[in-house]
């Protein structure tokens, strides 16, 4: 993680003195469900029962800019998937595959009237994976971490100061077919 962090300080220090001009601001949060394929985390692994969800959730801030561009910066946590079997007579094997990033983007806005808006997104994410495969008594840490590529597409719909926001965003972490969130949000607009 702590590779990445110049990078995010880099897009930062552009992004933030070209919006500070504007009284865009803007913070919010949401939740939401995420997907991804488990497999892609750890190929060694028989077929395990599913266990549990993924839910996911998110933090943001930004500025718009100009009416149809803005900037945002943040958190979002695609929860943490468990998978399990009991084998006999060796005993048990699970996959534990959690994920989440700090990102920045750029969002070009496409105003349908003066409260609704749809939006594009484009950024990078600084990633992390945690990774525990347990094979009897056998135990592999196979969490990493990197920088790619992030986007999303979302609807945004604003009453005076507060937002709400549903947004589709994905992460593109190498050897694995992706990393989805779909989201709810609420914004406050300073």
């Amino acid at each position: 993680m702590k590779r990445h962090i110049p990078v995010l300080i880099i897009i930062m220090a552009v992004a933030i003195p070209a919006s500070a001009i504007d009284k865009g601001f803007y913070v919010g949060g949401g939740i939401g469900v995420a997907s991804f394929d488990v497999a892609d985390f750890y190929e060694d692994y028989q077929p395990l029962l599913f266990e549990e969800g993924n839910p996911g959730f998110k933090f943001f801030g930004g500025y718009r800019i100009l009416r149809y561009l803005g900037v945002e910066l943040g958190y979002t946590d695609y929860g943490t998937v468990i998978k399990h079997e009991e084998l006999r007579p060796v005993g048990n094997q699970s996959l534990s595959v959690g994920i989440n990033q700090w990102d920045a983007s750029v969002l070009g806005m496409l105003p349908l009237g003066k409260k609704i808006s749809l939006y594009a997104k484009v950024g990078a994410a600084s990633w992390d994976t945690d990774v525990i495969a347990e094979n009897g008594p056998d135990t592999e840490d196979l969490s990493s971490s990197g920088t790619d590529l992030t986007y999303g597409l979302g609807l945004d719909l604003l009453f005076k100061k507060v937002g709400m926001r549903v947004e589709t965003g994905w992460v593109d972490i190498p050897d694995t077919t992706g990393v989805m969130l779909v989201s709810f949000n609420l914004t406050y607009n300073f």
